[in-house]
């Protein structure tokens, strides 16, 4: 947002069309700042948030997308996506991460996963195996499909996630070794 006392105006504002009943009034007010500054990462986010406190999130999503588009910020995909996780939306949040991993390179991957993770195993393991399709020999993605097919009693794609990669960790070589 652009200064602190336009921050403060605008809040002030909204405040005081939320204790009015008048959502629709507050939600025009900030469409039409968005309008007026597109380039505002701030706005969406104030839109993004007021959206969810007052349960309007059908529209949260959109402006999600928006700032997708508008920004080359990976942040917005984060957001999205703990978006679809608060819905209980598992099917786009893996559809997204289909998506981002295909878009990203591995680090911002790795850093996205730490800041939306999966909520469940099976969705985890599968956008681990979506990251490691990608990034076949970054082995923060094979160390993870490791460990979940361990967890789940797959060993057999656990050993052979293993000896395609042994040699390229000493861990691995080692978790190798002590199956045999």
């Amino acid at each position: 947002v652009r200064s602190v006392q336009y921050n403060e105006v605008l809040n002030r504002y909204l405040a005081r069309l939320v204790a009015l009943q008048r959502l629709p009034d507050a939600l025009n007010v900030l469409r039409g700042e968005l309008d007026r500054n597109p380039q505002d990462p701030g706005l969406y986010q104030k839109l993004a948030d007021f959206l969810e406190q007052n349960r309007l999130n059908s529209h949260e999503e959109e402006v999600y997308k928006s700032a997708i588009q508008q920004f080359q910020d990976t942040g917005w995909y984060a957001k999205l996506a703990r978006f679809y996780l608060r819905q209980r939306r598992s099917a786009d949040y893996s559809s997204l991460m289909h998506k981002v991993a295909e878009i990203f390179s591995g680090t911002d991957l790795e850093e996205f996963l730490q800041s939306a993770p999966a909520p469940d195993r099976s969705l985890a393991q599968q956008v681990n195996l979506y990251a490691h399709q990608r990034f076949p020999h970054d082995l923060r993605f094979v160390e993870r499909l490791i460990t979940g097919y361990n967890s789940t009693g797959n060993t057999a794609e656990a050993e052979k996630l293993l000896w395609e990669h042994w040699w390229e960790s000493p861990d691995l070589r080692t978790q190798l070794f002590s199956r045999l």
